[in-house]
């Protein structure tokens, strides 16, 4: 485990690697309208695959605000085969909740490259993503006509800087629970010939890579969206090409993506809560602010221990921050602050 950290968050118990219950599933549709339930009426959804039906439920909910970044229709954001696969738009199988316009891809070991897979891409540059914590929802189906591909350790990643996967949410999907050689948590299994959703919170999936491998999720790239590319990466295992290339190896295995989006319950509470108090009164926290009285300059630490914000003055913005609980240093000071 880590040897520093501000603060030692609670994790979900976990014994060995095992399926976290109800987290993947097979699904019919794209789940917006029980995701909507789930905000209660305050949320936020950050789209990236998603048929127009589903879109116009989520604009017709009240209290839900959309940021809509669908590939095909915010050119920014696109849908890339990596490695030695193919793109393919001639699958019979029917997209949820009638989209014609998911990701639908089939490995081809001909190409010969070490690797097969697909990313959901961003080339905007800078995103508000300031709001995903603990209790953003990761949503994404898949569906696959390999058996083999079920079987296989496929690992599936979110929000990831490119060509770094240190503290991005990322697990493994296998058939097998207790695989000995998973690198990630195993949180489900792929079925084939029907569509399989993933959807769990940050939150859970940082308790497993935390409390299994030893893996930090980093929230504080959400404060640093500029560098935010791969919005999610699914990576079938490698070996398919040249004269490896085989059904075994997933060769000619299909696999589409549907149904790809974020959604952030927003807290009933407002501003700062639980404070925990320092001598002197020289760190002040307010609604939407930390202040210090007793020196310049604020630093602002995650419960990693990574600083995610600081000034040189004597207030600190803290509306728009993730909810979560954080390290307020000024000067010798430190204080230990909740916002919701």
């Amino acid at each position: 485990m880590k040897n520093f950290t501000f603060l030692c968050a609670a994790m979900l118990a976990a014994s060995g690697t095992a399926f976290a219950a109800d987290n993947v599933s097979e699904v019919t549709n794209s789940g917006v309208a029980n995701a909507i339930e789930k905000c209660n009426g305050n949320g936020i959804f950050d789209v990236f695959i998603l048929s127009e039906d589903a879109i116009q439920t989520i604009k017709k909910a009240e209290g839900i605000t959309l940021n809509n970044y669908r590939c095909g229709t915010d050119q920014t954001t696109t849908i890339e085969g990596g490695g030695n696969i193919g793109w393919t738009s001639s699958y019979t199988v029917p997209g949820l909740d009638n989209n014609d316009s998911y990701g639908s891809f089939v490995i081809d070991g001909s190409k010969c490259q070490w690797w097969a897979g697909m990313y959901v891409k961003s080339n905007a540059g800078t995103r508000d993503f300031s709001h995903i914590n603990k209790d953003t929802h990761i949503h994404v189906a898949i569906w696959t006509d390999s058996q083999i591909l079920c079987d296989s350790r496929v690992k599936v990643h979110f929000l990831k800087n490119d060509g770094a996967d240190a503290g991005a949410a990322q697990v493994n999907l296998c058939s097998n629970p207790d695989d000995p050689d998973a690198a990630l948590p195993i949180v489900g299994s792929l079925q084939a010939g029907k569509w399989v959703a993933l959807d769990m919170t940050y939150g859970e999936i940082a308790a497993l890579m935390e409390e299994e491998f030893d893996m930090p999720l980093d929230y504080s790239r959400f404060t640093n969206s500029a560098a935010m590319v791969e919005m999610m990466g699914f990576e079938p295992p490698a070996g398919q090409d040249g004269a490896d290339a085989s059904a075994a190896k997933c060769d000619k295995a299909k696999f589409c993506v549907d149904a790809l989006y974020l959604y952030t319950p927003k807290s009933s509470g407002t501003g700062i809560s639980d404070i925990y108090g320092t001598d002197n009164n020289q760190i002040i926290v307010g609604d939407k602010t930390i202040s210090t009285t007793g020196s310049e300059g604020i630093e602002l630490y995650n419960a990693g221990g990574m600083m995610v914000k600081k000034t040189s003055d004597n207030i600190l913005a803290t509306e728009g921050m993730p909810a979560g609980i954080y390290i307020a240093k000024a000067g010798k000071k430190t204080l230990k602050v909740v916002i919701k």
